[in-house]
């Protein structure tokens, strides 16, 4: 039987594996294929010197047939904690972190915290309160901490075979968040999309790491991204104060830049306080350029990854946003 277990989490699976690629049946292999990007099928096939035409479902055939011999694992690593995550953030305190970022094995033994731990946690235990069910140490010695909680109420369409009768249960919806701590700079990622569950986690963190503050972004920072740290401003809403409208939204027309519309944006920068924007940052990682869309939150500090990301796409940001925040 297989060791895998799903987590629904950003609105897509997430797989955390815990064997061997020798162990895993040939189907759950092909479901990550699934999952991941084209452009990854396309990496994947490239080494196999198969033809990268067609659409998404013609190259998984040509890879399906020769699924032992393509890596997918280590393809995967890069997204099963990643894709299209919503990221807050939290500043660590000077002190806590030069402690943690020294022996971060025991900063979590003398917090009360293993290293590696395991919760076999059933779903009718669970509440809204989100709870630690494992620490991973990550190859780049970063931490990410998974927690979990039930989610949404839904109906489950039940069928019994044996029985030739069907019917409908009640249930939750198990919803899971993560944590990124890194021992290389004092930023933590809060992964997951709401807003209620990072608070909820982070006042758990800030319980371990006495000090944590939570990020918002100011106008500094947004005209940081904006006019530094990216290709193209699609979209920006003020809130306005003191006018009739509440807040306004400036969009470009399809291919455009509000960029170019300087004179607008420097008018509503005086009417009002950016409370957010969408852009198309630049990315160059080991492959051709490619074009990432951000929406970010700025009250909340959240970064949404619109387009379906890979770790080394959300360490990018991630070296930018430090350089932003000056830390």
């Amino acid at each position: 039987m297989s060791n895998i277990i799903f987590f629904n989490v950003n609105n897509h699976l997430f797989k955390n594996i815990f064997h061997e690629k020798a162990n895993m049946i040939s189907q759950e292999l092909k479901e990550i294929l699934e999952i991941l990007p084209i452009r990854e099928l396309k990496n994947l096939a490239k080494k196999q010197d198969f033809s990268t035409t067609g659409n998404k479902m013609d190259i998984i055939k040509r890879l399906e047939s020769k699924l032992e011999d393509v890596d997918i694992m280590e393809v995967w690593e890069q997204y099963q904690d990643a894709g299209d995550v919503s990221v807050h953030f939290a500043v660590m305190n000077d002190g806590v972190f030069e402690e943690f970022s020294n022996k971060p094995e025991l900063y979590f033994e003398q917090i009360g915290l293993k290293k590696f731990i395991y919760k076999d946690i059933k779903i009718t235990d669970l509440t809204t309160t989100p709870t630690l069910l494992r620490i991973n140490k990550q190859k780049n010695n970063g931490f990410i901490l998974y927690f979990i909680f039930r989610g949404k109420s839904t109906e489950f369409y039940l069928e019994n075979k044996f029985e030739g009768i069907s019917r409908i249960q009640n249930g939750y919806i198990r919803g899971t968040a993560s944590v990124i701590l890194s021992p290389n700079h004092r930023l933590i990622q809060f992964r997951g999309r709401e807003r209620r569950i990072v608070k909820s986690i982070y006042n758990q963190i800030k319980d371990w790491f006495p000090e944590t503050e939570l990020v918002s972004f100011t106008k500094e920072h947004a005209k940081f991204w904006i006019n530094e740290r990216t290709s193209k401003l699609s979209n920006i809403r003020f809130k306005l104060v003191g006018e009739n409208l509440s807040s306004i939204s400036l969009t470009a027309p399809k291919h455009g830049d509000l960029k170019q519309e300087e004179e607008e944006l420097e008018k509503n920068w005086e009417r009002g306080s950016c409370s957010g924007f969408y852009i198309s940052a630049d990315v160059s990682i080991n492959e051709k350029p490619r074009q990432l869309g951000l929406l970010f939150n700025i009250k909340q500090g959240k970064i949404y990854f619109k387009s379906y990301s890979s770790e080394r796409d959300i360490n990018f940001v991630i070296e930018r946003l430090i350089e932003c925040l000056g830390l």
